[in-house]
């Protein structure tokens, strides 16, 4: 009977760490709520009312993959890869361009919520990328045209309180060579992250033993800094660059017919600056970007240039969110401009885009229900390197519906 007694104390002395643990246990869960932007505003995954897939740092740092190319195919999306650096992801079927250029494709690929200019997938660095956010369905009354199929939008890293630096090496088949290397911190108010990534392979074999000639390539440096500083609490200044350049990547043609001096010369730069603030009482937040995209494609037979590709774009993003009681709206301008050069033209053909856009949510039944509802004007002006011009615009409706069950 004593040892029934001093059982039941024990086990009562030991409710309230119990408790503790639980709440505890509750509180955790609580922060591993995923936050996403893929709605142009920060939102809890739960409360999107479209489908969206979120890829986290901890599952790209925890798979063997090289680059976001073999990062999606591994989540299982559709990926059509050429030999000379160019590679097409499908969502539903439809597909980013096959030449890169983000205009001519259905899926839209994004740098922190804004146009990357290019739909090559491969040439977006992994190394840099905390969070990839995949949208199925489209996406065109957030981001405009090009986004019929779906979104991609890659989250870059930025500097945490804590100083993280890192060096990585690895070898491979075909004499294929990697060198990594980054670093990230935070210094008072101001962050920091910087990384970049060198990697050469020569000619690889078939099944059969045989040799598949320039199929390897020189190099793939691939590269990104971003700084940021935080002022008043809740307002901060960004400025990053990503960059991409991929030399003599091997253009082998079919087996039958091995060719062994085409080659491509590409390249990917983006520069971005921004600004975000928001009010005391979260109730309000605006964001404010400008950015650049640099993009050169060439193909070469031997020492003669065969084609080539030159796309230079630019453009400014601007919103304002605000939370109205049961209501949060969040409104904006989108400008967009290319000039892009080719093989075949003599000068640039130039396309501007501008648009406005608003979006609405509300959340219903104790937040159960969630309704969302959006609308966006685009006005389209081309104008070809022989003078030729139209004009056109569009208006794009969305809504959507989410109701949580548990």
């Amino acid at each position: 009977m004593k040892r029934v007694l001093v059982i039941f104390v024990l086990v009562l002395l030991s409710m309230p760490s119990l408790s503790g643990a639980a709440e505890e246990k509750m509180e955790m869960v609580r922060m591993d709520e995923v936050v996403v932007t893929s709605g142009r505003i920060e939102e809890k995954k739960e409360d999107v009312t479209t489908n969206i897939t979120v890829l986290s740092e901890e599952e790209i740092e925890k798979s063997s993959v090289t680059d976001l190319v073999d990062l999606l195919e591994e989540e299982g999306f559709t990926i059509r890869e050429y030999p000379n650096s160019l590679a097409t992801v499908n969502i539903r079927g439809f597909t980013t361009n096959t030449q890169g250029n983000d205009l001519d494709g259905y899926v839209l690929l994004l740098i922190n919520g804004r146009r990357s200019g290019t739909g090559n997938i491969s040439e977006i660095p992994l190394d840099s990328i905390e969070r990839v956010e995949i949208v199925r369905g489209p996406g065109a009354v957030q981001y405009g045209a090009s986004a019929l199929g779906g979104v991609i939008n890659v989250i870059t890293k930025k500097g945490e309180d804590k100083v993280n630096a890192y060096a990585e090496t690895g070898m491979g088949s075909w004499n294929h060579k990697n060198y990594e290397m980054g670093v990230s911190g935070k210094i008072n108010n101001f962050d920091y992250s910087l990384s970049g990534s060198v990697e050469s392979q020569d000619s690889y074999d078939t099944g059969d033993g045989v040799p598949y000639y320039n199929t390897g390539f020189n190099s793939k440096k691939r590269g990104s800094i971003s700084a940021g500083y935080t002022f008043m609490e809740n307002h901060r200044i960004s400025l990053s660059y990503s960059g991409y350049e991929g030399d003599k990547i091997g253009s082998p043609s079919y087996l039958s017919q091995n060719d062994l001096d085409d080659y491509v010369d590409n390249h990917l730069r983006n520069y971005d600056l921004g600004y975000t603030g928001k009010t005391t009482d979260n109730n309000m937040e605006w964001s404010f970007r400008y950015f650049i995209t640099d993009r050169e494609y060439e193909n070469y037979d031997g020492n003669t240039q065969t084609y080539y590709q030159e796309t230079d774009q630019q453009g400014i993003q601007a919103q304002l969110s605000a939370a109205l009681g049961l209501v949060s709206l969040t409104g904006g301008i989108d400008w967009v401009d290319y000039e892009i050069e080719d093989f075949y033209s003599v000068g640039d053909n130039t396309y501007d885009n501008r648009a406005v856009f608003l979006l609405g949510k509300s959340k219903l039944l104790d937040d159960k229900l969630i309704l969302s509802a959006g609308l966006r004007f685009d006005k389209y002006e081309i104008e070809s390197d022989e003078g030729e011009s139209m004009d056109d615009d569009n208006i794009t409706p969305s809504i959507g519906a989410v109701y949580k069950i548990t």
